[in-house]
């Protein structure tokens, strides 16, 4: 379990040096964890996922505090389950005048998308993941520059509501998707051969198929 005094633990430990100028924030990390926990791959092993977080020189692993290891273990796990359940809520902090950080949760989404072992666009359908993915990287600030181009201010601001209304069912669509492409619906296949119309039905009456079962 993780609960409400873990998490004021976990991002005590964040902001403390080395980790302060380097660590993906909790909010961040909770959005990269469900990224991996949806996608295309099974979820990486602790060790993995936390190089990436703690920003760690793949060729020489750091050594690092066991609280803070336990701490970001039962995080990842609780994160995990939240995310392929559906349903799960962004771990999202306020700014200023009571607003939502959507654009920190969402850059941690993306990092767990490129941190994936399978590249999401040549693993699934590049036209309907680009359309997936365009409100998080809309909301992490990761549109094409020329998005904006045509859009009065109006419009923008519209646009980055509605995605921030929407990321919830953003999200579902993405878990529903990649849940189908891992494990494809099973085909159905007839048992036994196929019965012509003319053929004796099955059941012993007598009768052509037609004019039995089959009719």
């Amino acid at each position: 379990m993780f609960g409400p005094d873990d998490l004021v633990r976990l991002e005590a430990l964040l902001a403390q040096p080395p980790h302060d100028k380097r660590a993906l924030r909790p909010d961040a990390l909770d959005g990269m964890l469900h990224a991996l926990a949806i996608g295309p791959d099974p979820f990486p092993p602790d060790a993995q996922w936390m190089a990436v977080a703690l920003d760690d020189d793949p060729r020489a692993p750091a050594e690092h505090d066991p609280e803070l290891i336990d701490l970001l273990s039962r995080f990842g796990s609780q994160a995990r389950e939240a995310a392929l359940a559906g349903g799960a809520e962004p771990l999202l902090y306020e700014l200023r005048r009571g607003r939502r950080d959507f654009r920190t949760w969402c850059e941690g989404f993306l990092i767990g998308v490129n941190a994936a072992e399978s590249d999401w666009l040549s693993y699934g359908e590049p036209g309907e993941l680009d359309e997936l993915l365009g409100p998080i990287e809309l909301l992490a600030d990761a549109s094409p520059a020329q998005a904006r181009l045509h859009m009065s201010p109006e419009h923008w601001r519209k646009k980055l509501l509605d995605a921030e209304a929407n990321l919830p069912a953003t999200l579902e669509r993405l878990r529903a998707y990649w849940a189908i492409v891992r494990e494809p619906p099973a085909t159905m296949r007839r048992e036994g051969a196929k019965v012509g119309r003319n053929d004796p039905c099955p059941c012993g009456s007598g009768r052509k198929f037609k004019h039995c079962h089959g009719n």
